[in-house]
């Protein structure tokens, strides 16, 4: 079973203090130099099998931001395939059968955004993430919480990568993780392809899953929330590969 990374998007509708992913993104609608959401799109239906493929759609931008957005989602959710859409639920995402929507909850609103499935709460000291915390509780919102990554903080980060587990866990189901970024290009997560060696999928470019591998922190995050159903999915693919 192996992970699909989508990051659709480079802009973002927020501008967070210390965003850890601030100095990838941007501000503004502009999606001229994104790669087409169609293009992505057929890409993910020509190389990618539902059965043997979850998909993790998240930020970097914010993902709802690009035109498109709901109607991406939902013919991805008509084909069979199941995952995270990671986003930070201020604008739409309709809920599907094979997507669970996982909304970090930025700022200091009295209120989680509106389009959830599970809530995010970074413990980040500028805000009040207790408050949050105590909020889902209350009114029993399923959610769970991570360690704030500051950008300006490295060892901040390896401290995000020790609780997550990387170089010490054995991942039970995801064995090849692969990311598609806004610019087009494929890449193993552990981004060991020289700059600019990348296949770019809007020049006809391949992953080469090869030399994808399940060391990662965003492979242990993504089935630590898992749902029964995708595990079932998982469990039900291996079945199937025993049996050939």
């Amino acid at each position: 079973m192996r992970v699909l990374r989508v990051q659709p998007s480079d802009i973002c509708n927020l501008n967070c203090p210390k965003c850890a992913c601030k100095k990838y993104n941007r501000a503004g609608t502009d999606e001229s130099p994104l790669v087409p959401m169609s293009t992505l799109l057929l890409h993910i239906l020509k190389h990618f099998d539902p059965k043997d493929t979850l998909l993790e759609i998240t930020g970097g931008g914010e993902p709802t931001m690009r035109k498109l957005w709901v109607r991406f989602i939902k013919i991805l959710d008509r084909y069979g395939f199941k995952g995270e859409i990671r986003t930070n639920g201020i604008l739409y995402t309709p809920k599907t059968k094979g997507f669970v929507r996982v909304t970090a909850w930025h700022g200091n609103t009295k209120t989680p955004p509106p389009h959830w499935d599970k809530v995010l709460i970074i413990k980040n000291p500028n805000e009040n993430w207790h408050y949050k915390v105590e909020y889902c509780k209350k009114h029993v919102i399923p959610y769970y919480t991570t360690v704030f990554k500051d950008h300006d903080d490295p060892p901040e980060c390896r401290a995000v990568d020790a609780e997550n587990g990387v170089g010490t866990r054995t991942n039970g189901y995801i064995k090849r993780v692969w990311a598609i970024y806004p610019d087009g290009n494929c890449r193993a997560c552990d981004r060991r392809t020289p700059d600019g060696k990348h296949p770019n999928i809007m020049n006809g470019g391949t992953p080469k899953l090869a030399v994808c591998h399940c060391d990662c922190a965003f492979a242990f995050d993504f089935e630590q929330h898992m749902t029964a159903e995708m595990i079932e999915h998982c469990d039900r693919y291996y079945a199937e590969q025993l049996k050939r």
